[in-house]
């Protein structure tokens, strides 16, 4: 196997019969394309620990319907830690917020940049760390509310406006798409420096937290879709990527914390801009798992999947109905452990 790595709490090879799903599984729902259903529908947009909350009231027609982004641009990539920001772009009436988006204090309003859209507020749990939206501030959107899709309450979603979802979308700057996302696992090649590690640095996305980190030849990405995820990413999904605590040096870390948010793991995150930083599992004290969102893309040279990767989706039967996973050939396993 290229890299060393198992998955936290799980004995022997991540690959156990029982464990996976079938590499053809894309989705919890079936592969029937949708029909529409026009109506109104009330979603529930949620952070982790449950302190922020509000619903947002949609209406579907054959002709319109509500719109979600994808948003591949280095700056949302950084603030959600993940491959891609997933957004629901809806009026500001549509929302029962009002104009109190800390909700009483428990949500931090933070500005921050879209490369695609300019100025932006973001807005997140202060308890939880879990991204619930983000505002546009200038140009066209500005009267806009970008809720984080990672947020809404999966059983608020009827069925087929999820699979509408899943096969239409908009995709904003996907030529800033990160170097990592869309690789697959491959032997090293050993004339490509096939024992060289991968150094490469990352932060946050204000810049108050930055690391570098040594991870070994045969990089691991363990792309995540369990609902703790979901909601602190704020998208799809978040991915990881381990290391030796020896192996990374933090740079900066002013605002850094250390949260307990589950039983088995700790993360590192931004108390700043709420950004994930990185994950330690009770089971493996000595490493680190990165974010690999907060990753530097140019730290990442054109071939670096020549020097092996392995490439798993994990915590499958967790997924939101809203995303289908890509036929990309890589194991799909249902839990992560």
């Amino acid at each position: 196997m290229a890299g060393q790595y198992g998955l936290p709490g799980m004995s022997g090879q991540y690959g156990l019969a029982g464990q996976r799903f079938p590499l053809s599984f894309v989705s919890p729902l079936d592969d029937v394309e949708p029909e529409l259903v026009p109506g109104d529908v009330t979603l529930t947009v949620q952070c982790q620990c449950e302190q922020c909350s509000f619903k947002v009231a949609l209406s579907v027609s054959r002709e319109v319907v509500p719109e979600v982004l994808r948003c591949y641009c280095r700056a949302c990539r950084k603030y959600h830690a993940s491959a891609f920001a997933s957004y629901l772009r809806v009026s500001r009436q549509a929302c029962d917020v009002g104009d109190d988006w800390t909700f009483g204090e428990c949500a931090r309003r933070s500005r921050g940049t879209c490369l695609a859209l300019g100025t932006v507020e973001r807005i997140f749990c202060q308890r939880c760390f879990s991204k619930i939206a983000t505002i546009p501030r200038h140009g066209p959107q500005q009267d806009d509310i970008l809720v984080s899709l990672g947020c809404v309450q999966d059983a608020s979603v009827p069925e087929f406006l999820a699979k509408w979802w899943q096969r239409h979308f908009t995709e904003v700057d996907p030529g800033a798409q990160a170097p990592w996302w869309g690789v697959v696992s491959s032997p090293a090649d050993p004339d490509e420096g096939a024992d060289c590690a991968i150094v490469a640095e990352g932060g946050c996305c204000c810049g108050s937290c930055v690391f570098s980190a040594a991870f070994d030849p045969g990089f691991f990405l363990q792309h995540c879709y369990c609902g703790l995820c979901r909601h602190l990413s704020g998208s799809a999904c978040q991915t990881w990527v381990p290391c030796r605590k020896n192996d990374i040096c933090w740079l900066q870390e002013a605002s850094k914390v250390v949260n307990r948010f589950s039983s088995h793991a700790q993360r590192h995150l931004c108390e700043r801009c709420g950004g994930v930083l990185a994950i330690v599992y009770d089971a493996e004290p000595d490493h680190m798992w990165m974010a690999a969102g907060t990753l530097n893309d140019s730290d990442f040279v054109e071939d670096f999947a020549a020097h092996g990767c392995t490439v798993v989706h994990i915590c499958c039967t967790m997924m939101q109905s809203w995303y289908r996973l890509p036929l990309d050939g890589q194991r799909r396993l249902r839990y992560a452990s």
